[in-house]
């Protein structure tokens, strides 16, 4: 029996997902990130803490256009790594370190002005939201 469940316990463990994702609707009108950041038709992709290691390689892209493609590096005093505005349009973020991409789905991208890519624990967490993050 003790067998049987450490195998299902492995399993669950090996099978759990390195990418999570989530969506925040709440609007929140402060000015946290500047408004010249902010375009109509662009979304913003934060990517915020925990890229410490030199194997933090992140590519961003659509069809038609590489947006990233280098090594990440948080900054503690503010939190972020990196911020770049893309087109509302379907985009791939690639994760070198874990050989694995996440498609931003295009309804998402025109949906939400802000996703937020957080990583702890060897996994990356994605949030959509259309709320702003400050940045000290």
């Amino acid at each position: 029996m003790k067998k049987v469940l450490s195998i299902l316990l492995l399993i669950a463990t090996c099978s759990c997902s390195k990418i999570i994702c989530s969506t925040n609707n709440l609007y929140n009108g402060n000015n946290y990130v500047d408004n010249k950041y902010i375009f109509e038709d662009k979304t913003l992709i934060a990517f915020n803490g925990g890229f410490y290691s030199e194997n933090e390689r992140v590519k961003v892209s659509t069809k038609d256009k590489i947006y990233l493609d280098e090594i990440l590096k948080t900054n503690d005093k503010i939190g972020l790594a990196k911020g770049i505005n893309v087109d509302q349009s379907e985009t791939i973020v690639y994760f070198y370190s874990i050989d694995k991409s996440v498609k931003l789905k295009e309804a998402y991208m025109k949906k939400y002005k802000f996703v937020n890519i957080n990583k702890r624990d060897d996994k990356y967490y994605i949030e959509y939201t259309n709320k702003k993050k400050s940045y000290h």
